[in-house]
């Protein structure tokens, strides 16, 4: 069934590393935490889950560009039922988005927007099968100091009690999984795959001044 939809509806013939793993934990009711290295496809593992489970999915993500850029490739990959609210927008476009939360697969939601009580509202009725944590590292290293409100997650987590959680980042700080179980309370199924990227690669290089330099760079320019 996995390989079918990601066929059918994604047009890849495999999974990358990690992907499958935490989509069979998400789909056997596991509060899961991913870690797969920038470029692994992060977003399949939970939109696969979404299209299997029927029911809408909540993305909190801290960052603004990372949204755009995932609501972009749904609606590229044919989705409709997308929603997006964050500081970016302007009011027109927050309010036409607010009037199609309910009826949204996939709800994509700033932390600041999210936990303030009239916003928050909007959503608090919607049976939820899935809440994305996106860059859950934020949640252990910015927390109360530089972004208070994706602290403050836990109150949503609890209030959806029914949702399994995903949390996916590609920053694997030691102290990670345990901040993430004291903020939110739940014990987290941990599946973390090689942050090696062979593509990418190093080179420190001396030159004996701005001349050599630049003749070393030429080939690579033209």
């Amino acid at each position: 069934m996995l390989h079918d939809i990601l066929r059918n509806k994604f047009g890849f013939e495999n999974f990358k590393p990690g992907q499958q793993e935490i989509i069979e934990s998400i789909m056997s009711q596991q509060h899961t935490l991913g870690i797969l290295p920038t470029g692994s496809g992060k977003s399949l593992c939970y939109q696969i889950p979404t299209y299997l489970s029927g029911k809408p999915t909540l993305i909190i993500s801290p960052l603004i560009s990372l949204m755009d850029d995932q609501v972009m490739q749904l609606k590229i990959n044919g989705e409709k039922r997308v929603t997006c609210i964050h500081s970016g927008m302007d009011e027109i476009e927050k309010k036409h988005n607010i009037k199609c939360l309910r009826h949204s697969r996939f709800i994509f939601l700033s932390p600041e927007f999210l936990l303030q009580p009239s916003n928050f509202k909007l959503i608090s009725m919607i049976d939820f099968g899935m809440i994305v944590l996106d860059e859950a590292h934020c949640l252990s290293e910015w927390g109360y100091d530089f972004r208070p409100h994706y602290a403050l997650i836990g109150k949503v987590t609890k209030h959806f009690k029914e949702a399994v959680v995903l949390a996916l980042t590609a920053t694997a700080p030691p102290n990670l999984q345990d901040d993430l179980t004291e903020m939110l309370e739940i014990q987290f199924n941990v599946i973390k795959t090689t942050m090696n990227r062979p593509n990418i690669s190093f080179k420190h290089l001396n030159f004996h001044d701005d001349e050599d330099k630049i003749e070393w760079l030429l080939p690579f320019i033209q």
